[in-house]
């Protein structure tokens, strides 16, 4: 069976998006809504990649991303960070705080097949 795949995007049009592409691919999903579920189901779950949106303030992605990547369970993780708009200075703190990978909305979307399938390409998708 293949590893779920952690999603933090609280957006619901978007995650559905997300669940129907991963549904077409036989990807389970574990949807997360707060940073305390967030951090417990990387933790519990042997999930090898999380999307999250960086924008949606409820997760506090980046204090999120750093726990993550601080805790020796769960530092492997692939994190795939994404923004309606990327600037270098978000691309550099996203970065900082563990992201394998930052990208705009458009990119994630275009790419969301590959990334669900773990074929994550460069540090920076624009």
């Amino acid at each position: 069976m293949t590893n779920p795949v952690l999603i933090g995007i609280p957006d619901l049009m978007l995650s559905t998006r997300v669940n129907s592409a991963a549904r077409a691919l036989q990807i389970p999903t574990i949807a997360t809504f707060t940073p305390h579920d967030l951090l417990a189901k990387a933790h519990g779950e042997e999930a090898q990649i999380l999307l999250i949106d960086l924008e949606a303030e409820q997760l506090h992605p980046l204090d999120s991303i750093k726990q993550i990547r601080d805790d020796d369970h769960t530092k492997n993780i692939t994190i795939v960070g994404f923004k309606r708009d990327v600037s270098a200075e978000d691309s550099k703190s996203a970065m900082n705080a563990g992201c394998s990978l930052v990208m705009t909305e458009s990119s994630f979307i275009s790419s969301l097949d590959d990334l669900l399938q773990g074929r994550i390409k460069g540090k920076l998708q624009a």
